[in-house]
């Protein structure tokens, strides 16, 4: 008897900041400049933009690995234009890394911070973005999804009027929620028997380091419900907030409502709910492991 396989959460980005001394400023970046050109002089694709937005000083480098897509980028950025948040900032996929590009990023990070510095990235360094994402080999463009807490929502219809993608939360919150058929996303055949969809979690600002990444993040999954569309045709509901549901999600539709009809909703909505994937059980040992290369501390002793 073949066991069912726990779904595996993975980190699709990492973003994070670490503060660097007056006195060493200059320096980083002079060094960043040198690891630029050297990129430049083996021809691997290294852009510096002076101004974006939130850092005066941003660098790309598309760097090569053992992965289908043969590299990943990295970017760093230097500089901020508020003066209260952390000098230096660094941002790659970790799903994307392939065995090569852990080992990559430590060295220019070694090169442009010193290896001192760059060692307290792991345990000093403050993550302001991180993308969970969980892949699910099931149809979900039926359902509509639903997360307590968060105000807005948004359907997004592909070509026939079949939904591609639900996103809760605003690009700005510390929270944001999306549901999308990763087929479409990435231009592959959508046939009935294979089905690619993705749940995915950006979260801002973390109040942690790396090394207080851990698998209670897990728990923002364990609280999305599932409902089937066959409450679109409820009578008991309000036809104004069926509209609104099938337009814009049940987050959207709810948050309007006042305390009592809110609860009123949720409860008659429980008859609607769905489980079409367990996520009480979830697997992050892989997630975890594409990060585990920033513990130079653990590096080390492993060279040992």
């Amino acid at each position: 008897m073949v066991k069912n396989r726990i779904p595996s959460v993975l980190i699709d980005k990492l973003s994070g900041t670490l503060p660097v001394p007056d006195k060493h400023r200059m320096r980083v970046k002079s060094r960043l400049l040198k690891v630029m050109g050297s990129c430049k002089s083996k021809n691997i694709p290294a852009k510096h933009y002076p101004s974006q937005d939130r850092y005066g000083n941003n660098f790309k480098f598309t760097l090569p690995t053992d992965t289908k897509e043969g590299a990943f980028d990295l970017k760093i950025s230097i500089y901020p234009m508020n003066k209260s948040h952390n000098f230096f900032r660094i941002e790659f996929n970790p799903n994307k890394l392939g065995t090569k590009g852990g080992r990559r990023i430590i060295r220019i990070l070694t090169q442009v911070l010193g290896a001192d510095l760059a060692a307290k990235f792991f345990t000093e360094g403050r993550l302001t973005r991180l993308d969970l994402a969980l892949n699910i080999r099931k149809p979900l463009g039926d359902y509509f999804i639903y997360l307590k807490g968060l105000q807005q929502s948004e359907i997004i219809l592909g070509d026939g009027g079949t939904v591609e993608s639900q996103v809760l939360g605003s690009p700005a919150s510390s929270k944001r929620l999306t549901l999308y058929n990763k087929l479409v996303e990435q231009c592959l055949s959508d046939t009935g028997d294979k089905q690619w969809w993705r749940l995915e979690f950006v979260l801002r600002n973390l109040d942690c380091s790396v090394a207080g990444i851990d698998r209670e993040l897990l728990k923002y999954f364990k609280k999305i419900s599932f409902y089937s569309r066959a409450l679109l045709d409820d009578e008991w509901f309000d036809q104004s907030f069926l509209q609104q549901v099938t337009e814009r999600g049940l987050n959207a539709a709810l948050y309007p409502l006042d305390r009592n009809t809110k609860a009123k909703y949720l409860r008659r909505l429980a008859k609607h709910e769905i489980h079409p994937v367990d996520l009480q059980r979830l697997g992050f040992k892989r997630g975890l492991a594409s990060v585990s290369f920033l513990d130079m501390g653990q590096s080390a002793e492993a060279a040992a």
